[in-house]
């Protein structure tokens, strides 16, 4: 047994050090990439600013990895304090520290931690704290503002969000108004407790989440499911390509998902990671992380998501914010399928609240159904209540965008006027179908009588 693993581990370093070394990473650049490893053969990330490793690692191959990534952070996984981590941190020399503790007693744990490590190791060693997203852990041990003075960066593990029992769900939704499922809300709640915006980093997964249907007919997420798999990104590549699937995003385009018959993927795309990378640097995070990308691949399914992260960081990184804006609005409102085999969901996700207060998942046509002939505000064909505006943005050719909106509740929309008003003011006087008029208009408009002081019958 001994003769076998000390083969494998020969092998293991034999094609790290046989690797090219960095000659292109993201240390000068102003956000960072935490890159997550949980085999230690697989690591060959030069896109990295920070390369994230198990906490089982060897003397050796860290010592190799370093040679071969010249100017990448090499970081350590801690869950404990003990001797043979620190004799394992002392020969190799690490950058720093992923500390990510599983038993905490009080809001002093995590600085103690920090402090003693650092008298042991050193005060320039960099320290990440791993930050769970459960609020009742958050309130309870976490005190954001005395471990900033301690803390170079605060790793968010918004990659494993919204875990419900038995139903389908993205792991890892970008943004929600009505939930804390999702990294945006995550971020407000961790600056809200104290936690310097420009410190913290959101993670996101590399594997893809499988599920079995109850019933085929109920695709939406939030469906009644059977079981839930992990499922690397190289697997998930053949499985898209091997058969017909119907892909489906959330409304803000970060959280696809994939289903046929009774199978329901829910995963990362490169178009998800470089929304994900964009709003990091939007909002002046300290950057993204990848979990766990071990489990990378799927070259035919649009790339790689290491790549795609590293290009939402990096490129026009001195580009100012408005810029970076303004593509991230451009991507969120074009989807495009990652392969031949995928059909584009004519469909928007979007989430509402019952009377009791219960949070569903509906589905909203994205599909016009309006041709522009000129510019201006038109009704809908459909319903009174919603109109059209069509923009042409170059004057030299016939394309329109066209742009669609609600009218407020129990409002109609007046192409005369082009603004909503009040049902009964339009010319027929009817009442606007799916308006949320209370009670029916009259037909006919009142006329005041002309003799002063006539009853109304």
């Amino acid at each position: 047994m001994n003769i076998i693993i000390v083969s494998f581990l020969f092998l293991s370093l034999v094609a790290i050090v046989s690797g090219e070394k960095c000659t292109q990473s993201m240390k000068n650049s102003r956000t960072k990439l935490f890159c997550y490893y949980s085999k230690l053969k697989d690591v060959n990330s030069c896109k990295c600013t920070h390369v994230i490793l198990p906490a089982n690692s060897d003397v050796k191959s860290i010592e190799n990895l370093r040679s071969n990534l010249n100017g990448v952070k090499i970081l350590v996984t801690v869950h404990e304090f003990n001797e043979g981590l620190v004799d394992l941190l002392k020969k190799t020399k690490v950058d720093g520290l992923e500390i990510d503790l599983k038993k905490l007693t009080s809001k002093d744990d995590i600085a103690d931690f920090i402090s003693t490590a650092r008298n042991k190791l050193g005060s320039d060693l960099y320290t990440a704290v791993s930050i769970p997203v459960k609020t009742e852990l958050l309130a309870k041990f976490y005190d954001f503002k005395g471990l900033t003075k301690h803390v170079d960066s605060f790793i968010l593990q918004t990659a494993f969000l919204g875990a419900s029992n038995n139903v389908t769900f993205h792991p890892s939704r970008l943004s929600g108004l009505w939930d804390m499922q999702n990294a945006d809300s995550v971020v407000d709640l961790v600056t809200g407790l104290g936690a310097p915006i420009s410190k913290l980093v959101i993670a996101a997964p590399v594997q893809g989440f499988q599920f079995k249907l109850q019933d085929e007919k109920h695709t939406a997420p939030g469906s009644p499911a059977l079981e839930i798999k992990t499922i690397s990104r190289e697997d998930l590549c053949k499985t898209m390509i091997a058969s017909n699937w119907t892909l489906e995003r959330d409304q803000d385009q970060a959280g696809p998902y994939i289903f046929r018959k009774n199978q329901w993927i829910a995963f990362d795309d490169p178009m998800s990671m470089d929304i994900k990378a964009k709003y990091a640097r939007i909002r002046g995070l300290a950057g993204l992380a990848l979990k766990d990308l071990s489990q990378d691949g799927g070259l035919d399914c649009g790339g790689l998501l290491l790549e795609a992260a590293y290009n939402g960081l990096s490129k026009q990184s001195r580009a100012p914010r408005g810029a970076v804006l303004q593509s991230l609005e451009r991507e969120i409102l074009t989807a495009s399928p990652t392969s031949n085999n995928i059909q584009v969901s004519p469909y928007r996700i979007t989430r509402i609240i019952d009377t009791e207060g219960k949070i569903h998942a509906v589905r909203q046509d994205t599909r016009t159904e309006f041709e522009c002939s000129r510019q201006g505000y038109f009704v809908h064909p459909r319903s009174c209540n919603r109109f059209y505006r069509c923009v042409k943005f170059n004057q030299l050719n016939d394309e329109f965008n066209v742009f669609e909106f609600d009218c407020p509740a129990g409002l109609a929309f007046d192409s005369r006027v082009e603004v909503c008003v009040w049902p009964g003011s339009l010319s027929d006087g009817s009442a606007c179908s799916g308006s949320s008029e209370i009670a029916p208009v009259p037909k006919e408009r009142f006329v005041c009588p002309h003799e002063a002081g006539k009853n109304i019958s």
